[in-house]
């Protein structure tokens, strides 16, 4: 029997990972909130200007989530138009990590002038464990409740500095270990369910049945953890919308057999995903599938799909009447045809709406890279 590595073994492969992920996200209001006279008040966000891996959903709009540990920069500011400001009063921010407060990170309180637009504004730097979350909290002293600007006026940001690693017990743990209550070390070859708070909703075995379980009981915002190994597929395997993928060591997190079926917000890190048609086997032969509206987004994969002469090969289908959008980081897409057969990186249906839009990745084709058609 082989014995599974040790969590300590594997962090410094994690660690490798997370090292390449950048972590960011910087949102504003989309409408007015009314804040009351002398109450802390969390800030609601509805306009996403850009979010990287996931730090920011809107069914928890006032939350600012660390998908990784490790070391963030995080700024926000609140802002009253001149109709909301008619007395000069003292408006105050701060930002809160996981709902505690102390400390108070980046504190700061000014008077305003009667009439005018009025802004406080903040900056931190934050250790967040992965899962943690900041809210940006609003306080002013009129006696009245009073709207923030409801605009790009109001905002939060926040940029993951570096990764750290996990610590725990044993001296590591690896991500999901011991954030939001999940608590319990994990040895890395199972699937794990994590809600974006980081609390551990559930462990399934590390095989076919076990990752489509994991699929099934997984909601929008919610993360599974990918353990070391490649599980062969025996038919198609559909993605749930906003569900995150994430394999834990590179290079050996993988999916094998059939096609990946993409949904909208699907998000996947540090896979590897084969569709191979050996000697034998007939039909085209397609790696991932965007048979959704909206987006989806890879960063860190392989995409590899393989025919025999005859049929048709590629990484990535956009399928047709489908119109969704997928980005590709830092990944390598690749279709291989066997002689007589056609392989391209990506193919796109001439009645598809989708588009395909690659940054830093290597795309190879038998044939060619693109085809439409």
């Amino acid at each position: 029997m082989t014995k599974h590595r040790e969590v300590s073994e594997l962090w410094p492969q994690i660690e490798g990972y997370l090292e390449r992920m950048a972590c960011g996200c910087y949102v504003t209001q989309s409408a007015a909130q009314s804040i009351p006279g002398s109450t802390w008040t969390s800030l609601s966000f509805g306009t996403e200007v850009f979010d990287q891996n996931g730090c920011w959903f809107s069914n928890y709009p006032t939350r600012l989530y660390a998908p990784v540990r490790g070391i963030y920069v995080v700024t926000a500011g609140w802002c009253r138009r001149a109709a909301q400001n008619p007395t000069a009063t003292y408006q105050a921010i701060y930002l809160r990590v996981d709902g505690t407060a102390p400390p108070y990170y980046g504190y700061n309180i000014l008077r305003t002038i009667a009439g005018t637009d009025i802004t406080v504004a903040t900056a931190a730097v934050i250790s967040l464990n992965r899962g943690s979350y900041v809210e940006v909290m609003a306080y002013h002293t009129d006696s009245s409740a009073r709207s923030s600007s409801g605009d790009y006026r109001t905002y939060a940001a926040m940029g993951l500095v570096y990764p750290t690693p996990p610590t725990g017990a044993a001296g590591t743990e690896p991500p999901g270990g011991g954030g939001g209550g999940g608590g319990g070390g994990w040895d890395g070859t199972t699937f794990r369910l994590l809600h974006p708070d980081g609390t551990v909703l559930a462990e399934y075995e590390g095989n076919e049945t076990g990752l489509r379980d994991a699929i099934t009981n997984a909601a929008a915002g919610d993360t599974i953890w990918f353990p070391a190994r490649t599980v062969t597929l025996t038919s198609s395997l559909a993605l749930p919308a906003g569900v995150a993928l994430v394999g834990i060591v590179n290079g050996r997190s993988g999916l094998q057999g059939d096609e990946v079926v993409l949904a909208d917000g699907s998000l996947l890190l540090n896979l590897q995903i084969q569709h191979y048609h050996t000697s034998g086997m007939v039909g085209n032969a397609y790696a991932l599938t965007a048979a959704s509206s909206g987006w989806a987004r890879l960063e860190h994969c392989e995409v590899s799909a393989l025919v025999q002469a005859g049929y048709e090969a590629a990484g990535l289908y956009l399928a047709s009447d489908k119109g969704q959008f997928v980005e590709f980081y830092d990944c390598v897409v690749t279709g291989y045809a066997e002689s007589g057969g056609t392989a391209y990186a990506a193919k796109r249906d001439l009645t598809s709406a989708g588009s395909a839009h690659f940054y830093g990745c290597r795309l190879y084709g038998t044939t060619d890279i693109f085809k439409e058609g």
